[in-house]
């Protein structure tokens, strides 16, 4: 409580001290610049270079947060300037780049759990903008005898960048300045280690590595006391990946879970993180199984959607598990997907589409069994089961289900045509497949291509899938001049790095039999994601080799 009564204190000094710093760095220049009669224009352009220096002042800011992290070991993920709307995005090997106007930057990084690297980045920002102020001074006392209004005012405003981020204090938007960031270093290095579990566990999830996940969710370090918003939303999204892992889950996982999450629904203020538990807690319920646990689900699915800040999929899980629950308990559930369709954002993913999903998940087995006996439900959630399929190795069962499907039909034919489309991917990552089941493989993405075709700018992620998808039959069909053009959309949307991992892989193979070449990108997918989906295969296939068995990926 003390602590908390000094920082609060302290933050204000700082924000006061900013307030300040602001004032005496704009207002003495453009007093001494800009007073004398006939100096209009020397006051404008003095007045320019002051709004234009801190905005270069933030820019050398975060290359100095970035040098910083080279220096001591840390891994930089993601270069931003401006908002999150960046006018442009690329990638220089793994980092991902955002240029937008440079009013504000960011830096994210992964590792540096120790205090002292923390603090080293943290103060790299600040003092190169006042080295950089400097050095802008050393450089025009060196080549004039006089220093220009210009260079002074331009030197000023980089030292305004670096001060006002070494002052103690909270942001307007509720970030914090590099200043304040020392007196949080031990919660900043609890949060991030809690944000590389969740990583970690995200992976894992799309890997089927589901040992590994439980193994890191038992020994995970939950910091004690109340949770910032981002560690709990971190948490919840562990936590979520737990209650959503295929098959049956140990008891000891499930109590687990759910006490971390019942426990994050408690907080007094929530915010966004609240519907995700209630959520989450509904599927460990569904889980559970029973009458009990089963509306139980339900109402706890009532408690997500009732909240202020629920995301669109939360939302649609919600309703899928309200779905589920009636299902299991032979109740209609027509008045739900109403309701769904009044409150959810139009989509491919219906809360039906979805509830076949989570079942396939829940208990792969029984969903293929009511693939068998002709269910339609089941075929919605066929591409889970493809996937799991695979990664278990059961290629027979996978080819019976590519077999079994027929072509999308009736009500819900756009989300069978994007279960089917998932079926076919994960039919086309086993290597050596007759030649006339891949011809069908590929001549159903041709279908769908055709006939459900996703807008690139609407639906980038989609599309750029679905365009891999296809990209994929045409390697395993040797029309390899084909490939890399349909791995353009991949290329240019943003993804994670498992999803572009396997992009970059799957040009690779194209490339190494065309004999162009292909290290530096199969080199970016291995530093991306190892266990990517074709990266193995990529890395172990010799050339001239490259239809032959390699171990499943992920999807």
């Amino acid at each position: 409580m003390i602590c908390g009564v000094l920082k609060t204190g302290l933050y204000f000094v700082g924000r006061t001290l900013a307030a300040l710093v602001v004032l005496v760095g704009v207002g003495l220049p453009m007093l001494a610049y800009g007073g004398s009669p006939g100096a209009q224009f020397q006051f404008l352009a003095v007045g320019g270079v002051l709004f234009l220096a801190p905005q270069a002042g933030v820019v050398v800011h975060e290359l100095g947060h970035v040098l910083a992290c080279r220096a001591v070991g840390a891994e930089v993920k993601a270069f931003r300037l401006g908002g999150a709307r960046a006018a442009v995005r690329f990638r220089v090997g793994t980092v991902q780049v955002s240029l937008g106007w440079p009013y504000r930057g960011r830096v994210r990084f992964d590792g540096a759990f120790s205090p002292w690297r923390r603090a080293v980045i943290a103060l790299a920002g600040p003092f190169t903008d006042l080295a950089a102020a400097g050095l802008v001074l050393a450089s025009s006392a060196a080549a004039v005898a006089r220093t220009p209004p210009l260079v002074i005012a331009a030197a000023d405003g980089l030292a305004m960048a670096g001060l006002l981020n070494l002052l103690p204090y909270r942001t307007r938007s509720g970030g914090l300045t590099d200043g304040a960031q020392l007196f949080e270093l031990r919660s900043g290095i609890a949060a991030a280690k809690l944000r590389a579990a969740r990583q970690s566990a995200d992976r894992l999830l799309r890997a089927g590595r589901t040992a590994e996940l439980l193994e890191l969710h038992a020994v995970l370090d939950v910091p004690g006391g109340r949770l910032s918003a981002a560690q709990a939303a971190d948490l919840a999204l562990v936590e979520f990946d737990v209650a959503v892992l295929p098959g049956r889950l140990p008891g000891d996982a499930a109590q687990l879970a759910e006490r971390r999450v019942s426990d994050l629904a408690r907080q007094q203020d929530p915010g966004r993180v609240a519907p995700l538990a209630y959520v989450t807690l509904a599927l460990l319920r569904l889980r559970q199984g029973g009458a009990h646990g089963y509306g139980e689900a339900e109402r706890l699915c009532e408690q997500a959607l009732a909240g202020k800040y629920v995301t669109d999929l939360s939302r649609r899980i919600a309703f899928a598990a309200v779905i589920m629950s009636r299902q299991a308990r032979g109740l209609p559930h027509d008045d739900v997907r109403a309701a769904a369709a009044a409150a959810l954002v139009p989509g491919i993913r219906s809360p039906e589409a979805m509830a076949a999903e989570l079942s396939a998940v829940f208990d792969p087995d029984a969903a293929l069994r009511a693939f068998r006996h002709g269910d339609p439900g089941a075929r919605l959630g066929a591409g889970s089961i493809a996937t799991l399929l695979r990664r278990q190795g059961r290629t027979g069962e996978l080819m019976e289900l590519h077999a079994g499907f027929g072509m999308p039909a009736g009500q819900y034919a756009l989300e069978q045509a994007r279960s089917l489309q998932t079926v076919e991917y994960n039919v086309l990552l086993v290597p050596d497949l007759p030649p006339e089941m891949l011809d069908e493989a590929a001549s159903r993405v041709q279908w769908i291509t055709a006939n459900y075709p996703y807008e690139q700018r609407k639906e980038p992620r989609h599309h750029a899938a679905l365009e891999h998808t296809l990209a994929v039959a045409r390697l395993r069909q040797g029309r390899f001049g084909e490939v890399e053009p349909l791995c353009a959309p991949g290329q240019a949307a943003d993804l994670g790095p498992d999803d572009r991992a396997t992009v970059l892989a799957t040009i690779a193979l194209a490339r190494r039999a065309l004999g162009q070449p292909h290290a530096a990108l199969l080199a970016e997918a291995a530093a991306l994601s190892p266990d990517a989906d074709l990266v193995a295969e990529a890395r172990h296939t010799q050339p001239g080799r490259e239809s032959q068995p390699q171990p499943f990926g992920m999807t």
